[in-house]
């Protein structure tokens, strides 16, 4: 069997969300991808856990976990917490999270272009949530 799923959130004001996932691995032959991604603005708080759990007996699982953030201002935060349980060999498990603000050099290049910087934020936004919308 297979999951995908993908997850955008886009957080302002004082909001807080909290996500926990468990991608439970129990027969063989499973598969599973989890992407989330998450703007955080103003006060925003984004907390992510993620756990993947390959049983002993779930040989050939291939799972993968990734949570990538964005913060647009200094007060927004993002923690992001994932992590591996296999207890079995014959799997491809990959797990990863980033946080960052956008890339000052891509916003002078699009700016150089002739868009405004709250142009080039919004094309720079619209490509980081592009695989999931």
């Amino acid at each position: 069997s297979k999951i995908n799923l993908k997850i955008a959130s886009i957080l302002d004001s004082n909001l807080n969300l909290k996500i926990n996932t468990v991608q439970e691995h129990l027969n063989i032959n499973t598969k599973s991808d989890l992407l989330l991604k998450s703007i955080c603005k103003d006060k925003s708080n984004w907390n992510y856990t993620g756990k993947i759990f390959v049983d002993k007996k779930a040989l050939n699982t291939k799972a993968s976990q990734v949570n990538h953030n964005i913060l647009l201002s200094e007060d927004a935060q993002a923690l992001s917490i994932p992590s591996l349980e296999v207890l079995t060999d014959e799997v491809q498990c990959a797990h990863g999270s980033a946080v960052g603000q956008i890339d000052p050099e891509s916003l002078l290049y699009l700016s150089s272009r002739g868009l405004s910087n709250k142009q080039a934020e919004i094309i720079l936004l619209d490509s980081f949530l592009s695989e999931i919308i």
